[in-house]
């Protein structure tokens, strides 16, 4: 365990050195000076705990996503549930209109008979539902 420490703290300083190189402008074929083993050890465990870091908030964010997605497909669910209960809704009142309509002009027809045959209803005609 120790000599993978030290290796992957090496790599990291070498890494380190070179991207600095690279971004000040100096030659990148010059060797890198290597750290000694205690400084390795504690690269690498820097490096260690910043994957660990960057897993666990990774994580966060991943489950926070599944999670916000799972709620968004319930609520569609919902939607689509209360939207089919509307349509239903819709043809239900559209032919209760049309009930309401032919009970309507049955009503007037009564009362036309009845006119022709001299007789009155008691009260007014009867207003049309749908007005």
């Amino acid at each position: 365990m120790r000599t993978i420490a030290i290796k992957g703290g090496q790599a990291d300083h070498i890494l380190k050195t070179n991207m600095q190189r690279f971004v000040s402008g100096n030659s990148l074929g010059i060797d890198v000076k290597p750290l000694t083993d205690t400084e390795s050890i504690m690269s690498s465990a820097d490096i260690s705990s910043r994957l660990f870091f960057f897993s666990v908030g990774s994580l966060f964010y991943f489950y926070e996503n599944y999670k916000k997605e799972k709620d968004l497909k319930e609520k569609q669910v919902e939607f689509d549930s209360v939207k089919t209960q509307v349509d239903k809704l819709k043809v239900d009142v559209e032919s209760l209109k049309e009930q309401a309509m032919k009970a309507d002009i049955q009503a007037m027809k009564v009362d036309v008979l009845l006119l022709r045959a001299g007789i009155r209803r008691e009260g007014r005609w009867r207003r049309s539902v749908l007005e």
